[in-house]
Parts: structure tokens; C-alpha cells; sequence
């Protein structure tokens, strides 16, 4: 069967968050798609249950804190402490 190529617009974070999604139930956004599109047409419905282990580690949320914390380490604006003297502050 010849493939064809869909492309549309949809928001960034949105996107993000799919393909964490796609990657923790181990599928690509392209078989996604397609997954979805094959069970919507074969009954004549859209009823979708995926699940995935939920890491709230890992909402988009936070994963934008994380992404800024690197520029920022990257940059070289950051402070390294050890353990010790993070406890030790202000005694």
C-alpha cells in the first residue's frame, strides 16, 4: 500500500507532550496516527484507551524547569555546592 504524507499544525506543547507519550508506550507519532486512524474507521467511532505508566516527573511542566535549569548551567550561571555545605548554610 503506497504511503502518503499528512502534515497539520498543532501547539508545541502539545506535540511535546504526545511524543513522551508515544515514546513511553514505545510507538512513534506516525504509527499513532495511524493507530488511531485504522480503529476510528473500522468502528465507525472514536474511542481511544492507551495507557502508559504516568512519571509526573516528566509533565511538560516541569520538563520546561529542567530544559531552562541546562541553558542556564550550559551558560555557566549556576552555583555548584556539595551536599555538606548546602546544610551547612546559615549555622
Amino acid at each position: 500500500m503506497a504511503k502518503t504524507t499528512i502534515t497539520f499544525k498543532m501547539d508545541e506543547n502539545l506535540k511535546f507532550d504526545l511524543e513522551k507519550f508515544c515514546e513511553n508506550i514505545g510507538m512513534s507519532m506516525s504509527t499513532f496516527f495511524s493507530v488511531v486512524a485504522k480503529k476510528t474507521l473500522r468502528e465507525k467511532r472514536l474511542d481511544i484507551n492507551l495507557l502508559e505508566e504516568a512519571d509526573p516527573f516528566y509533565n511538560s511542566k516541569n520538563i520546561n524547569r529542567l530544559l531552562k535549569a541546562k541553558e542556564r548551567i550550559e551558560s555557566g550561571e549556576y552555583i555548584s555546592k556539595q551536599i555538606d555545605e548546602v546544610l551547612d548554610y546559615g549555622n
